[in-house]
């Protein structure tokens, strides 16, 4: 009796799987049916559209879209995806069948948009005509139908765009990662970096770079975008070349300013508008890349800090947490930021000439290592436009945001605050 249970539970048991397992078939297959195409869009490697604007023609190129018509260049491979995984997971919303003999009030005897699409499985052929009364939905109809389709209205919206909106806006497209060597032509001088096992400066000096400043670089270029593409002429301020293989020829980009920034790159062939930050932005001489670091200390090793601003002081210990004295100054979390915010300072890489006569500091940082050893010593002076740092009877002139990096309570100065 006991095995004959057992045989009656696995009986079932197999029953409900299969019922299970039939019902979420059932489930695909009604979902299939109502789809209008059936097809794998990574499949996809042609597609062909005509909108209001014109006839386009798309390939793919690896991972990349290429436009192949009316012009040749790198597309917005974001915006195909779009249309291509659209159209593999719409779903029919409704069918005016039989066919109609008239077409002509669904917009479909001359269709106001044809797409095609083209996989290594077959092709994919729609036209879409008016939209439905309410708007919420277009006539379409495929090649073979013998029926009106009711499809989403938002297709309209991606398919109805000018051929500007289809290119790759991207000003170069690289990996920063993988860049060997860059060349920066400045109106001032000319600056080489090259990659051994780190960034190194070649010329106009001879100096390790600063990693971080490289790659900041590096990737406002990459992530640089065109508001627009025009067909003009301007004379280059900046030119810049990066090589990916050293033994291969180097993505270039030119650089100038007109009416309005513009740009030349070997991605593109035509010449671009891009906002005006991308040039302000961009390194002003090779100082920028220098290892501009003020204060070399290691953080861990830090056990006692006194800070003082203005006409108050704080004094921390670092126990499991920084004793901080008087509490009301400081939270621990304070301190962390700040000795994070004071490794990382960086000097500016303008040549300022210190101002002479002045005044007293606004704040004094002093830090002592586990062995009660000075590790630091630094005065903070404030000025109108940027401050200083004295240490080591160096002056340094840095970001006046610094500053901000205090404890907030211990900023609240009565009696003035420094100099300004």
């Amino acid at each position: 009796m006991r095995r004959l249970g057992i045989y009656l539970l696995i009986l079932i048991l197999l029953v409900a799987f299969y019922y299970l397992h039939e019902e979420r078939r059932g489930k695909e297959r009604r979902q299939e049916a109502q789809k209008l195409f059936t097809f794998d869009p990574k499949a996809v490697d042609k597609l062909l559209l005509e909108n209001s604007y014109g006839k386009f023609e798309f390939v793919r190129r690896g991972e990349k879209w290429w436009i192949n018509r009316p012009i040749k260049d790198f597309a917005d491979s974001y915006k195909i995806g779009q249309i291509i995984d659209n159209f593999a997971s719409t779903e029919i919303r409704k069918k005016i069948c039989p066919l109609p003999s008239d077409l002509g009030p669904y917009g479909l005897k001359e269709p106001r948009f044809k797409v095609s699409i083209f996989s290594k499985k077959g092709a994919y052929l729609l036209s879409l005509g008016e939209d439905t009364p309410n708007h919420a939905h277009i006539y379409s109809m495929t090649k073979e139908s013998k029926a009106i389709y009711l499809l989403p209205i938002h297709l309209k919206y991606l398919l109805n765009k000018d051929i500007s909106e289809f290119r790759d806006k991207a000003i170069l497209d690289f990996d920063p990662q993988r860049v060997k060597r860059i060349s920066l032509g400045l109106p001032k001088e000319k600056v080489v970096l090259v990659k051994e096992k780190s960034w190194q400066i070649l010329t106009p000096f001879k100096e390790a770079a600063d990693q971080d400043e490289v790659e900041d670089f590096l990737y406002h270029i990459r992530d640089g975008r065109a508001l627009k593409f025009t067909k003009t002429h301007f004379r280059p301020k900046v030119n810049i070349e990066i090589w990916l293989d050293e033994e291969k020829e180097p993505l270039w980009l030119k650089i100038g300013r007109g009416e309005k920034v513009y740009v030349k790159s070997s991605y593109h062939p035509d010449e671009m508008v891009v906002d005006d930050t991308f040039l302000k932005e961009l390194p002003k001489s090779a100082m920028i890349f220098k290892r501009r670091y003020i204060f070399n200390f290691d953080k861990e090793s830090v056990s006692k800090i006194e800070i003082k601003f203005g006409n108050k002081k704080l004094f921390c210990k670092k126990e499991k947490k920084w004793k901080i004295t008087p509490t009301k100054l400081a939270k621990d979390y304070e301190i962390e930021f700040f000795l994070s915010d004071l490794k990382n300072l960086k000097y500016l890489p303008e040549n300022i000439k210190r101002p002479k006569g002045l005044s007293s500091p606004l704040a004094g940082i002093k830090l002592w290592d586990k062995n009660g050893k000075k590790i630091l010593e630094a005065k903070c002076f404030k000025g109108n436009n940027i401050c200083w740092i004295e240490t080591n009877n160096k002056f340094y002139p840095i970001k006046s945001d610094f500053f901000e990096s205090f404890p907030e309570r211990l900023k609240e100065v009565k009696g003035g605050k420094g100099n300004d």
